[in-house]
């Protein structure tokens, strides 16, 4: 396993932020995760707020989160091209655990399918 990564990368709303990750093992299952922090990301969109500890951080945070997680659900499977995962979690301070097919979901996933990845964007 790895160590920790850090740098900067450009959004597709052209800001430029820092970012990081790194790869663990628990229980014998490989994680990789990539990480923006909120406090970066809230100096380039004002909508962010305190998210998600403010009153703006309910399902109206989709309309800056929806964007956010479709973008790292692409570099997911950019990434799947040469590492094959099982799923992707996208969201804030993600659980492994999560209900994936439940209606109301904080994190969006990414599943890898015979036919393609299938893609379900958070909704809460």
């Amino acid at each position: 396993m790895g160590g920790h990564l850090r740098g900067t990368l450009t959004l597709p709303s052209s800001g430029r932020v820092v970012c990081g990750g790194f790869s663990s093992r628990y229980d014998g299952i490989d994680s990789l995760e990539f990480y923006l922090p909120l406090g970066a990301l809230a100096r380039l969109d004002e909508r962010i707020g305190g998210y998600p500890f403010d009153e703006r951080s309910g399902v109206e945070s989709l309309t800056w989160r929806a964007p956010l997680d479709r973008w790292l659900a692409d570099v997911a499977v950019a990434v799947y091209g040469d590492v094959p995962f099982h799923r992707a979690l996208i969201g804030f301070e993600v659980d492994q655990a999560a209900d994936i097919t439940a209606d109301e979901r904080y994190a969006a996933v990414l599943l890898p399918r015979p036919d393609g990845m299938d893609y379900r964007p958070a909704t809460a």
